[in-house]
């Protein structure tokens, strides 16, 4: 099954761009080029596109909603309580867990998990095709999304050695963790990308090599760009507190109607950073130097954006 991308001229959507109105496409919009697209611009681009796909990442929504009810309703939660996680980290002092309560601790968080990973993959994929004028198969989904997972997992598993590291040296090993977390921050923002590298057509190896190269010299944009959308998150989260409160007397409904909203922000933010992908991806590339800023961006111009990165 795929979804096909209807790719409108260029000039007609940079008209209806500027006109004000949501244009009928299947493209994230670009007025001008995107090497010289500002946080100002891009919020608004990615929310045309948001609307314009809503058929799209409705079909997530609906499916992490489901599996988040589904899992408080008949598997016991979505989440690991913290006096689980302490009778887990530390046994003896609130009775250590049996191993046969594990299946039920954890059927509740891994269904959640696995759903949320697999919509997530559609999301990215949403997003890249709005950038490529491409349609979203299911092949391409799963064959990313499988190495997107691999790179996620890098990631945890580098973290996760970390704190391990650090929680045997101690007090002195958590010391060292907070001096590291500027470091890890920065690691973080410059490998942001590398999921959408992946999706849009690297390897797992070229798209950490692609993050790394599209993030050099820009991670105070990057940061910039993340705290305008940390911003959005935090209003968010406040609807999301008084949902919780209104529907305190069936919390499965008010989980539902939370994981919801955030998935909805989730598939809008993934936009967001494709946005910042696509600026920088032009930013490095020769041919915007050559294009007046102002310049109305036409993909079948005499400059067109360079061709994604080609797998090993």
């Amino acid at each position: 099954m795929s979804v096909a991308v209807q790719r409108p001229h260029p000039r007609a959507s940079a008209a209806g761009a500027r006109s004000g109105y949501p244009c009928p496409m299947r493209t994230i919009g670009f007025v001008r080029s995107p090497a010289f697209v500002t946080l100002g611009e891009a919020l608004p681009l990615a929310a045309r596109y948001w609307r314009a796909t809503w058929d799209r990442w409705l079909l997530v929504v609906v499916a992490v909603a489901l599996a988040t009810g589904l899992a408080e309703w008949l598997l016991g939660g979505t989440v690991i309580d913290q006096r689980t996680m302490s009778r887990a980290l530390l046994p003896g002092t609130s009775g250590q867990i049996d191993p046969s309560e594990l299946p039920g601790l954890m059927a509740g968080p891994l269904a959640v998990g696995i759903v949320s990973i697999v919509g997530g993959w559609f999301l990215l994929a949403n997003a890249v095709a709005g950038l490529r004028s491409r349609e979203i198969t299911l092949a391409w989904v799963v064959s990313s999304g499988l190495r997107s997972l691999v790179a996620t997992m890098i990631v945890a598993l580098v973290f996760v050695g970390l704190v391990m590291v650090a929680s045997g040296l101690g007090p002195v090993g958590l010391v060292v963790l907070l001096a590291l977390t500027p470091v890890l921050m920065y690691v973080g923002l410059r490998l942001q990308f590398w999921s959408l590298a992946i999706f849009d057509g690297s390897s797992i190896n070229r798209g950490a090599r692609a993050s790394w190269a599209l993030s050099r010299n820009a991670v105070l944009r990057a940061l910039g760009w993340g705290l305008a959308v940390f911003g959005l998150g935090l209003l968010v989260a406040a609807v999301d507190l008084a949902i919780g409160f209104l529907l305190a007397g069936v919390p499965v409904i008010g989980s539902v109607v939370g994981s919801a909203i955030d998935t909805a922000f989730g598939a809008f933010t993934v936009v967001v950073t494709a946005v910042l992908y696509e600026s920088q991806r032009l930013r490095t590339q020769p041919q915007p130097a050559m294009v007046y800023p102002s310049a109305p961006y036409d993909p079948d111009g005499p400059y067109p954006p360079p061709p994604p990165p080609s797998q090993d």
